[in-house]
């Protein structure tokens, strides 16, 4: 089968692919690329695939191609058709399920075989949260609409890279109610092993209205002021919003000189947690555990 553009109907001139095929209601003519018309003496449904049922199939004596009209394709399967310089691939626009793929020869796009469009279509759900980074089950359901009523899912990496310690009691603090009121920030590091760049130490701002998060590596906590400085530049001029409150953990960067004097100079509220209480800054820990739990579980998963 030949995908084109060109065409406003299915057509075929085998009559033996036909499940069903019956005698046109209405006389059909089909004009061909040489300007010669012909009629249609049969309309029926046809699969290709399992999964690419075609309706309203035109048979047409002496055709001597299978073509599959991409506009009635689209509408009638509600599915996207992505083109590349040797291949091509549907998918069902709801689900995002791949229906069918194709290959490029001589200016034409053929429909590969069923059994080649199942074995691309059908992935189990371990390999599917695998490529995705190991999100939870929830995330993955809703990230991949067709594994919705998926109800479990028995991953090792996940178990060995994601174990947590008993939780700590939940803070009674109000939630910020406008992005930029409170940020919180940490700084990750000491890597053992450095970046391609040499990058050993990140920081992150996280908005605790949006939990929109930002993220800067850096090769020595020293650069933490001057990163401090374009984000809250940044923030003022793209969204015209100005940092209220600083929340962090005690790390000194956070209370050099240069530090103090920008923070009272701009009005900016700095919230620190107790020594040795991470948990006070939970959300800027939780986001180091996020972060750092899914490069681990990618790197156990690399190494199985």
């Amino acid at each position: 089968w030949v995908l084109n553009s060109g065409a406003s109907d299915h057509l075929t001139g085998n009559v033996s692919l036909f499940h069903s095929l019956s005698s046109p209601k209405t006389p059909h003519h089909i004009t061909l690329a040489d300007g010669s018309k012909v009629q249609a003496t049969g309309i029926g449904q046809i699969s290709p695939t399992p999964s690419l049922p075609l309706k309203s199939v035109l048979l047409v004596p002496g055709c001597p191609f299978n073509l599959i009209s991409i506009s009635k394709l689209t509408r009638s399967l509600n599915c996207a058709i992505t083109f590349t310089s040797d291949s091509f691939l549907i998918q069902d626009r709801s689900t995002g399920q791949t229906i069918g793929v194709g290959y490029e020869s001589h200016g034409l796009y053929y429909l590969q075989s069923s059994t080649s469009t199942i074995c691309a279509s059908v992935e189990s759900p371990s390999l599917i949260h695998r490529r995705l980074g190991h999100p939870s089950l929830n995330k993955l359901k809703k990230m991949v609409p067709h594994l919705s009523r998926l109800e479990s899912l028995e991953c090792e990496s996940c178990q060995l890279g994601k174990h947590v310690r008993t939780s700590f009691p939940k803070s009674i603090n109000s939630r910020a109610v406008s992005p930029f009121d409170v940020i919180h920030s940490d700084v990750w590091g000491l890597s053992r092993v450095p970046s391609l760049l040499g990058y050993r130490y990140y920081v992150t701002f996280i908005d605790e209205f949006s939990r929109c998060t930002w993220i800067f590596l850096m090769k020595n906590r020293s650069e933490l002021f001057n990163i401090f400085q374009s984000f809250y530049s940044e923030i003022k001029t793209q969204f015209g919003k100005v940092i209220r409150i600083l929340r962090s953990d005690n790390a000194k960067e956070y209370f050099s000189d240069c530090f103090k004097s920008f923070m009272t100079s701009h009005g900016i509220l700095h919230q620190s947690s107790c020594p040795h209480t991470p948990q006070q800054n939970g959300v800027a820990e939780r986001k180091h555990r996020h972060i750092v739990d899914t490069a681990r579980t990618l790197l156990l998963n690399a190494n199985a």
